[in-house]
């Protein structure tokens, strides 16, 4: 995977290397996606990128597993999911719904590494909660071969966050 350049000090008026060498990747992506709101759509993105590594660094000490991931990895990550499909659904992947998931959950000891964090959309997050990507394929195989109103339903459930009262 490419590393980003080492952060310089920004100068007046001069965006940093590390800022040139992301704009650069992104914003072909971002003009296709997001037209003239590209720019705007790129300060999110590193603004996001920022607080999931502060995020999952805070989570990983409480709740003491393994935290050894580097922003230009989530970044890279970032990059390479963007606009495209969420591995459980359809949604495209924007910065509005794209959320950084542990495909082990934290809750039960998954670590915080490059290996063990996957990009999907915030809806497929929050069914999938604190299940394994394994557990949580296997629910989605079961649900999706029954009819659609009993999709509906068993999604509605998994989503709500009273399924365990």
């Amino acid at each position: 995977m490419a590393k980003a350049p080492k952060k310089s000090t920004q100068l007046r008026g001069r965006k940093s290397s590390t800022a040139v060498y992301w704009e650069k990747k992104f914003i072909p992506i971002l003009r296709k996606l997001h037209g003239n709101h590209y720019r705007s759509m790129f300060h999110r993105i590193m603004k996001k990128t920022s607080r999931v590594k502060s995020s999952l660094k805070k989570r990983s000490e409480e709740y003491e597993v393994v935290f050894d991931i580097e922003l230009p990895e989530i970044r890279a990550l970032m990059h390479k999911s963007y606009g495209k499909k969420c591995k459980y659904c359809d949604d495209k992947l924007i910065c509005t719904n794209i959320v950084f998931d542990h495909a082990t959950a934290i809750s039960h000891g998954g670590p915080s590494t490059l290996e063990n964090i996957q990009i999907i959309c915030a809806r497929c997050n929050t069914r999938k909660g604190p299940l394994s990507d394994s557990d949580y394929r296997k629910i989605l195989k079961f649900v999706l071969s029954q009819e659609d109103y009993v999709q509906r339903y068993i999604f509605k459930k998994l989503a709500s966050r009273d399924i365990h009262k």
